[in-house]
């Protein structure tokens, strides 16, 4: 049952400012501050997953086929006795556990590989969503011509996905992302027919998107021999055929952030029924992602869906003999406007 928690709140205060012998607020300075913000959490809950047995990741699938020994897992240990030198025992679908992969004993010992006295899995963990939005202005009137204004936003929001990638529990994953917002008005009143306003405004967003949430085992630690360019967690894991997906999201961490900054001089005069303005309006932009995309890599055991070794995916994993590995490295951009 999906359980559903959320508490929002606000707030606001605003009013003249008075700074005594220097001016006072009443007719001349004023300010305005509002607040609100969000916490929320919901059980997430994934449908229902084939994992390993105890016994299975022991090597003994003597029991995998409804109860039989699994007879690829039979066929291929009596074509390649290393992995099971004893014919009885390979005939029963036991593989000898001194044969396993390192990797793949690196990545039991790890505890990252669940298991399940049935088989199959539901997994639930919590999600969450909290926001918090900050908004100040102050206007001042210096004289009756000058006037200056300044409006501040900030935006910040965290958010927690249990299951962003992996259909088993243990691979969060965390997006923060804040926005900053500043806007400085100065106008100038020549006269009633003539006024200029000059503006500024600077944005910037910052991103830190799909970062894993828990602190796991990275490629080197787990004897595995590639070079990830931001290492965060272990490769992913993916047993096509039955189903089973283990690692943060492949999408992360990316970094973006940009800013943009906006100056404007407007100048207005009206004549009778008639307005001219005129001025200038200059935008430069920045944008610095750095974009993270299968960063710590992905082996994929094709299992029943086509395996180049056998077509149980879980004992293929056992021997550490993937069918395909998925990498990329991290992609900068520096782009200027």
């Amino acid at each position: 049952v999906s359980v559903l928690k959320r508490n929002q709140f606000c707030g606001t205060v605003g009013g003249p400012v008075t700074i005594p012998r220097v001016v006072s607020g009443k007719d001349r300075f004023f300010f305005f501050f509002g607040y609100q913000g969000q916490r929320q959490s919901a059980l997430q809950t994934t449908s229902e997953t084939t994992v390993f047995t105890p016994a299975e990741l022991r090597g003994d699938f003597s029991k995998s086929a409804d109860g039989a020994p699994d007879p690829d897992v039979v066929s291929f240990l009596l074509q390649n006795p290393f992995y099971q030198p004893s014919p009885a025992l390979a005939s029963q679908g036991i593989i000898d556990p001194a044969k396993f992969g390192s990797v793949a004993t690196n990545y039991i010992k790890a505890g990252l590989v669940p298991t399940s006295p049935t088989g199959s899995l539901i997994s639930q963990g919590s999600a969450k969503a909290n926001n918090d939005e900050y908004t100040g202005k102050f206007d001042l009137l210096i004289t009756d011509s000058d006037r200056l204004s300044l409006t501040l936003g900030y935006h910040k929001s965290t958010t927690l996905n249990p299951f962003a990638y992996a259909n088993v529990s243990g691979f969060p994953d965390q997006t923060i992302a804040s926005q900053s917002f500043g806007n400085f008005v100065y106008t100038k009143t020549f006269s009633p027919t003539l006024l200029n306003e000059f503006r500024f405004t600077a944005q910037r967003n910052n991103n830190f998107q799909q970062a894993p949430a828990a602190k796991l085992p990275t490629a080197s630690q787990l004897g595995i021999g590639i070079t990830p360019d931001n290492p965060t967690g272990p490769p992913s894991i993916d047993l096509l055929g039955s189903g089973l997906s283990l690692g943060f999201s492949p999408n992360g961490p990316t970094a973006l952030i940009d800013n943009t900054y906006t100056w404007s001089d407007t100048l207005s005069w009206t004549k009778g029924p008639h307005t001219i303005k005129g001025g200038f309006w200059f935008t430069p932009y920045q944008n610095n992602t750095v974009y993270d995309f299968y960063v710590n890599g992905d082996f994929y055991f094709y299992g029943s869906g086509g395996s180049n070794y056998l077509n149980n995916d879980k004992a293929a994993f056992l021997f550490s003999l993937p069918d395909e590995f998925l990498q990329f490295g991290q992609a900068p951009s520096n782009i200027r406007t």
